[in-house]
């Protein structure tokens, strides 16, 4: 039988795992478990066994065949033997043994009796090899005290187990009876530990830990209550809830004393209940709302194992944690409500164009104008041109398109040809272009209503009058350094309303200056030709050094 730390000996502990019928021998040894008298015979055959017919009596332990991971006395043996790896160490946890007698057959097959180790007269030592273990073992010159050996290896010889019965030492049996000695100390030392442990337990219990405790358990349970009340389906979560055992609570299968951490470790468990709870309610609510909104909804994974997959049907994917819940919320509902937004102006859109088809159907069968298209270039000061179509409303109708063949200057500069399939009833259709600065403004009337302009197409009309005003305000030409014309009555649609001159005043030429000295200095460079002497060449030098700095 072994002794395991933390078990009990065989004399001061009960044996509950008892062999008493070869079905339980088989059950635990394989089926080549035979019965004879009062006694099994297992067979420990196989490719990484010992091939050793191994003695069990009825009544024995369950364990009998379960190595010792000796630690003094397995590396005491292991010396003994001159065990030396082909890696000149060993693991130090390689050696197991069992102890007891053993004898061969007639036909000489080996056979071992397990016993206690004082009155064993032989040791099966296993040594496990590859797998984190050292390299194979080998003698060093101790073969005749070998009483029987095998080598148990994988088909590739990989990994494996050396297996070496010995007689037993007197040295030996010293060292087993000291493990025991010492294993049975140590159980002693840990079952007055526990025993303190205990009565300090009661005492911080009855010192105000326990109605702590009972708090938390009043919580939990609530909690419990709570979140499975909003759980559809057979979907519940388990809240573990401490269960109160005299000196000590059990929760989730561990038993805990009662201490300062232990408690605080309780009620943090409340805490991470009540944001569990939290969390699955925006998680519902979030649900719901996408739901009334069509959009699918996946959801994998738990908030009581670290974190939810929350997936959105083209929307994205969130991640929502105990930590982070409210924030994720907050950009959950934000981004259903721009979809709803963007759905409704989306369907606003479909009805405008279905209406707007049908009123340029109603506009072709009065024969209105089709497929209007003039150049626009605003981006310079030559060959410059515009078109509006102007509604009764007084708003501009955009375009149904622009065409033009060079794709980066209608896409940088937004030029080209302004196109609009049909003319709807009541619209007036306005252009000008301008040649380049000195030139005078031409104003043309693509089309007029036949019911004449309302009063919001007149003060529509006035402001782009006054607009081409302000922007042509004050500009000179190139060579000829005359002024833009002003616009005066534009379109002539308007009465006798005249634009009026732009706020700016201000002159642009290609070469601006700065003050009237320097308008001066200019203007001499302006006069006819005629030949100059060195002072007034150093002159307009001077000047154009403090004109460009």
């Amino acid at each position: 039988m072994d002794y395991e730390i933390g078990r009990a000996p065989a004399e001061t502990r009960e044996i509950q795992d008892t062999l008493e019928t070869l079905e339980q021998v088989k059950a635990k040894y394989g089926e080549k478990c035979l019965e004879f008298g009062d006694q099994f015979i297992v067979n420990d055959y196989g490719k990484y066994r010992p091939n050793i017919t191994f003695h069990l009596d009825r009544g024995c332990s369950g364990d009998s065949l379960k190595y010792r991971k000796e630690g003094s006395t397995g590396h005491l043996i292991i010396s003994d033997l001159g065990l030396v790896s082909t890696r000149g160490e060993y693991h130090p946890n390689a050696g197991e043994v069992l102890t007891g007698d053993f004898w061969t057959s007639r036909s000489g097959k080996p056979h071992f009796r397990t016993k206690e180790p004082q009155d064993s007269s032989y040791c099966l030592l296993c040594m496990p090899w590859g797998h984190g273990y050292p390299g194979r073992y080998s003698l060093n010159g101790v073969d005749s005290e070998v009483s029987y050996f095998r080598r148990a290896s994988s088909n590739a010889g990989g990994q494996g187990s050396d297996y070496y019965v010995v007689p037993m030492r007197p040295d030996w049996k010293i060292g087993f009876l000291q493990d025991e000695q010492n294993k049975r100390a140590k159980q002693e030392a840990q079952e007055l530990q526990k025993a303190i442990e205990e009565q300090q337990s009661c005492e911080a219990r009855d010192a105000g830990l326990g109605k702590r405790l009972s708090l938390v358990i009043e919580e939990l349970s609530r909690l419990e209550v709570q979140i499975n009340n909003h759980r559809e389906g057979t979907n519940k979560i388990s809240v573990s809830v401490p269960e109160l055992q005299g000196s000590y609570f059990v929760c989730s299968g561990t038993s805990y004393l009662y201490t300062e951490i232990n408690i605080d470790r309780m009620e943090r468990r409340v805490q991470f209940y009540e944001e569990l709870y939290q969390a699955h309610i925006i998680t519902q609510e979030v649900t719901s709302r996408a739901n009334e909104l069509g959009i699918g909804v996946g959801i994998q994974g738990s908030l009581r194992f670290e974190r939810v997959e929350i997936v959105l049907g083209g929307l994205g994917v969130y991640y929502v944690t105990l930590e982070n819940y409210q924030r994720v919320k907050t950009e959950i509902l934000d981004r259903l409500d721009q979809f709803e937004t963007d759905e409704g102006d989306k369907i606003r859109q479909e009805e405008e164009q279905k209406t707007k088809l049908q009123m340029e159907a109603e506009a072709a069968d009065m024969g209105l104008p089709q497929d209007i298209r003039f150049w626009k270039r605003t981006g310079g000061f030559t060959d410059c041109s515009m078109c509006w179509v102007i509604g009764p409303n007084g708003l501009d109708r955009e375009r149904d398109d622009l065409v033009n063949t060079n794709w980066r200057r209608r896409n940088r500069y937004d030029e080209g040809w302004q196109v609009w399939n049909q003319i709807l009833p009541g619209e007036v259709v306005l252009s000008w272009t301008k040649g380049y600065t000195a030139a005078p403004h031409e104003f043309g009337v693509i089309h007029y209503p036949e019911g004449g302009l309302t009063q919001s197409q007149q003060d529509r009309i006035l402001s782009i009058q006054q607009k081409i005003q302000d922007d042509w305000a004050g500009r000179t030409g190139l060579s000829s350094d005359s002024p833009s014309p002003p616009v005066g009555h534009g379109w002539k649609l308007c009465g006798d309303i005249t634009t009026p001159a732009s706020k700016s005043e201000e002159v642009y030429t290609t070469d601006p200056v700065d003050d009237d000295k320097d308008r001066a200095s200019q203007a001499e460079f302006l006069e006819p030709a005629r030949s100059l002497n060195q002072a007034e060449v150093d002159d307009a030098i001077a000047n154009l050094r403090q004109k460009f700095n």
